[in-house]
């Protein structure tokens, strides 16, 4: 049977079999059906679970498992909501600690500067990281450094596997993507006696600096003379609901470390420091005179 397909030598009279004509047409009305459909139904550019397209726009080549922080969609909304939905890209730099905290993704192949590649955003990946303590359980950006990651007290990828001590080494990661706000810890700048707002330097659980920039968070205590909130302090804290202000977690419970009677005034006074669960005020306070008092054999 001669073939429907064969091509045609130049001279040669032209005769389209039918089982070819019905082929061209099959594939026209093909390429049509899929010309129309696009910009309805959103198509992904990536086809692996946990993984994303990125742009290396860190300013140089990329090798696979080097870390690039998330910047923004390759094509925004605005401009082509076609583009955003059908060929969603997003732009990966040098990592900045102060920005990039938990936001990035691990390259998962070579990527030319400029270029687009795959990376991973979520799931279990191989690492290179730079342990500072064997005690730290997690892992996040190293600021200016798009070869590895750093280990801290808490991050947003939890170390599964590592070697022994410290150092640069291969580990096994969960990019676990968010949390990281739940719980933040810091130091105050300054001790702290009232105000509305106290400024914490940013600490890892143990109290290590990881870095980050100083965070104003709402507490709106008044102290009592001769106590405060000292610099040395570990104080916990979270980001509200509405995701815009940050606040300290616990309430000040008044603790009496004194009693004294006044027999020039005829006042019961106490001394008096405050806890705030798991952290707490310095000195106890100077002599406060007790205005209120309840009746304990009621």
């Amino acid at each position: 049977m001669a073939d429907p397909f064969r091509k045609v030598a130049p001279g040669e009279r032209l005769a389209i079999p039918a089982a070819a004509y019905n082929t061209f047409i099959d594939a026209a009305k093909d390429f049509q059906t899929r010309k129309q459909n696009i910009g309805q139904k959103p198509k992904s550019t990536y086809h692996t679970e946990g993984m994303v397209m990125v742009r290396n726009d860190s300013g140089a080549d990329r090798g696979m498992f080097d870390v690039l922080g998330i910047d923004t969609p390759l094509y925004l909304p605005a401009a082509s909501e076609p583009r955003f939905l059908n060929n969603f890209v997003l732009k990966g730099v040098t990592p900045a600690i102060a920005t990039h905290f938990g936001l990035f993704v691990i390259v998962a192949e070579p990527i030319s500067d400029g270029y687009v590649g795959r990376a991973y955003i979520s799931g279990v990946c191989p690492a290179w990281i730079d342990v500072i303590d064997a005690d730290h359980q997690f892992v996040d950006v190293y600021d200016a450094n798009a070869t590895k990651l750093k280990t801290y007290g808490t991050g947003s990828a939890r170390i599964l596997w590592k070697a022994a001590g410290t150092g640069a080494m291969w580990a096994v990661i969960h990019l676990v993507g968010g949390g990281i706000d739940e719980i933040r810890f810091g130091k105050p700048t300054g001790a702290y006696t009232s105000g509305a707002t106290i400024t914490l330097d940013p600490c890892d659980i143990a109290g290590v600096d990881n870095g980050l920039a100083n965070v104003t968070v709402q507490a709106g205590w008044t102290l009592p003379t001769n106590t405060n909130i000292p610099t040395t302090a570990i104080i916990p804290f979270t980001r509200a609901a509405t995701a815009t202000t940050w606040h300290v977690i616990g309430d000040p419970r008044e603790v009496v470390t004194n009693l004294y009677y006044d027999t020039t005034t005829h006042k019961l006074q106490k001394k008096v420091r405050y806890d705030f669960g798991v952290f707490a005020t310095t000195e106890s306070s100077a002599w406060v005179d007790i205005t209120t008092a309840v009746d304990c054999t009621a």
